[in-house]
This record gives structure tokens, sequence and C-alpha cells, in this order.
């Protein structure tokens, strides 16, 4: 019992039933359809044997539900229509593989030693979810998952590196969510689907020799290291697919992390004032509505300040009636309007006596305008460009 109460958030000890030997094992979860066919349901147990791979080939069925398996357990199944594991605790080794006609389910499944599932097919859907990991976990070597197949809500424990998938195949669209502080590992997997990435915060993602042959969705993606280099590899790999569209969203991403990566250094460091310039005129190229925002903007900025620094004071404080005013306005309108033409005659505000000052003043600002026209055309023509 001092066993049992280990592990008393996973099963009841008044109807817990602990598993010596196979024998005992198939007369309590070994079930018989009409038609003669095995499969098992298996339910507040402790299974205490190990029980030889061959015993679940020619199955129908598994179900497991609010167990723990203290000894190595292997599925090799030839062809099985469902597998599902809910509120399971595998103290040794875990082992799968196989074929699943329908779904393959695993739900509150903590695993304490290194385990996989190699050389699996699944059909249909397949889930992966609210998963503890007390080591590293080899999990999808080589597998084939036709249907949509989730993986979400993995707690790592002591230290544990997480994920790794080799030499995968998703055919339909498959997520991964609500990942926090894990290495993800998918080389040498391919997507025919989205790949679907929400609420994950990874160490590391590994990407060699990963093929998308389709979109890639992210939502509220970090990473602790090597975030450029997934989002430069995001990037290639759509445009190796001609996906500009998502391919000028990595470049976006891959900008923003190239300006965390940077953030130390010295406030006048030229890549920093590069990539806050490129973030503020057009979004990296996204945006042209931002590049817009920008010429307005530093327009603005730069032309009433150069009224200031003429001879002839061009304001005059005090109400000198409603004409006058919209008057004023209207001249001010059109000088703003001529400034904000990069091309204007440097003569434009002659009639109130320049000084020097105002000519440097104006060729400074007429940069700023000229680069904002620039990066507003850039954004517009953004799904050409890459």
């Amino acid at each position: 019992m001092l066993f049992l109460s280990m592990h008393n958030n996973i099963l009841s000890p008044s109807q817990t039933k602990v598993i010596h030997d196979i024998a005992s094992f198939d007369q309590l979860f070994k079930r018989k359809d009409q038609k003669g066919n095995i499969y098992y349901e298996i339910n507040n147990a402790v299974i205490d044997c190990e029980i030889p791979y061959e015993h679940f080939q020619n199955i129908l069925s598994l179900c497991c539900i609010n167990t723990i398996f203290s000894c190595q357990f292997v599925i090799d199944c030839l062809r099985v229509n469902s597998i599902s594991f809910n509120n399971v605790e595998f103290i040794e080794r875990f082992s799968m593989r196989g074929t699943v006609n329908e779904n393959c389910s695993f739900q509150a499944v903590s695993f304490h030693q290194a385990s996989s599932i190699s050389r699996l097919t699944c059909l249909k859907c397949f889930d992966f979810q609210n998963i503890t990991i007390h080591k590293r976990v080899e999990f999808f070597i080589e597998i084939q998952f036709i249907g949509v197949a989730t993986f979400s809500n993995l707690t790592k424990v002591n230290g544990n590196e997480g994920l790794f998938f080799y030499d995968t195949i998703f055919k339909d669209k498959v997520y991964f969510k609500n990942i926090y502080d894990q290495y993800l590992s998918l080389n040498s997997c391919k997507f025919e689907s989205i790949l679907s990435l929400s609420l994950v915060h990874l160490r590391e993602l590994f990407l060699s020799a990963t093929v998308f042959n389709s979109t890639i969705e992210t939502n509220q993606v970090s990473f602790e290291q090597g975030a450029r280099e997934v989002f430069r590899q995001l990037k290639h790999q759509m445009l190796t697919n001609n996906n500009k569209i998502d391919a000028l969203e990595f470049h976006k991403l891959e900008m923003n992390a190239f300006k965390t990566e940077i953030k130390e250094r010295k406030w006048y460091n030229p890549d920093k004032w590069i990539l806050r310039l490129n973030s503020v005129s057009n979004s990296h190229g996204t945006n042209p509505w931002v590049g817009i925002a920008f010429v307005l903007s530093v327009s603005i900025i730069g032309f009433f300040p150069q009224l200031l620094v003429l001879k002839d004071s061009y304001f005059e404080w005090g109400w000198y009636g409603f004409e006058r005013q919209l008057l004023a306005m209207g001249t001010t309108i059109k000088l703003w309007i001529n400034f904000i033409n990069p091309a204007h005659s440097i003569d434009f505000l002659g009639d109130y006596n320049p000084r020097a000052i105002t000519y440097i003043w104006d060729n400074i600002w007429r940069i700023f305008i000229g680069y904002g026209y620039y990066q507003t055309i850039q954004a517009f023509r953004k799904y050409g460009r890459l």
C-alpha cells in the first residue's frame, strides 16, 4: 500500500487491482466481442508484471484508465482500431509501434523513463495532451500521422530535454499548444498540411532537413535560443514553396528576433537604429499604412520647428478675426504640402527670410521624408519583393 499511496491521485486504493502475472491480467481485462475479436479494457490497476510485446499484436482495441505500469510496457500491434490512455503513469519504459485505424489518445499521462513511439501509422486523430515527462522522451520516430495531430500542455520534470521527432510525416494539420520551456526537434520531418504553434515557449526548435509543403500558423511563440535562425529557416521554407505571403511574416519575425539579440548593444549601434527605423517606417516591409503614418509624422515634426527658426517670425499670436485665421491656416497647409514633397524648392520659405540653419534643417528632414516614401512603396509591393 506504500506504493499506492504515492499515486493516490491516479488510483482509488479501495478499488485498485494489483496484477503480478499475465494470467491475472487477461482474466481481469481481456474481452471479446460477438465476432470473437479480442480487446482490452484496463482500469484502476497497478500492472506489476512485464507483458510480452506480441500480446497485443492481434487485438481490436486497447483502453486504459487510471492505471500505473510499474514494469516496462511495450505495444506491438499489427493493426488495431483504437488505443487510448487516460490518467496513466508509466514508471518504466513505454514503447509502441504498429497501425491504428482510428483514434490514438494519450490524456494525462506521465512518463518516468525514456520512452518512444516508432514505426507507427495513425489513420485518424492523434491526441497527446496534459503530458508529464520526467526524462528524455524520444517520441515519434518514423511515424505517419494521417489525421489531425495535437500536442498540448506538456510539462517537464527534472530538466528533461523535451520532445524529439525524427523522419515523421504529418499528412493533416498538426497543433503544438501550451508548451513551455521545452526543446522541440522536428528534424527530417515532413509537413503536408498546416503546422500550428500557439502559446509555445521553447528553449530551442530544431529544423534540420525539415520540409514544409503548407503554411505555418504562429500565435505567441518565443524561443530562448536560436529564434532568428528558426525564423530564417521558416522563411526559406516558405520561399522554397513560393509562399511569399508567409515568408514576409517570418522575415518580420526574423528581424524582431535580431532586434532582441542586439538589445544589449550601445544605443548608438547602427544595427539598432536601422532595425528601429525599418520597424517604425513600414513594419519591416509588411505594412504600407505604417509607412504613410511615418511620412506624415516626420513631416509635421520637421516642418513646424523649421518655421520657428526663420528670421522673420512666421507666427503672430493673438486673434485677428475668423477670416484671417482661415487664411493663415490655408497658407500653413500649402507650405506643409510643399515641405512634404522631397523635391521641393530650397527657397520655398524665401518670403520669410530664412536663416542658414533653416536650409540645414530642411535638407535633414528632406532625407527622412524621402526615406518614408521609399519605405511606403516597398511595403505596397511587399508580395513581389521577396
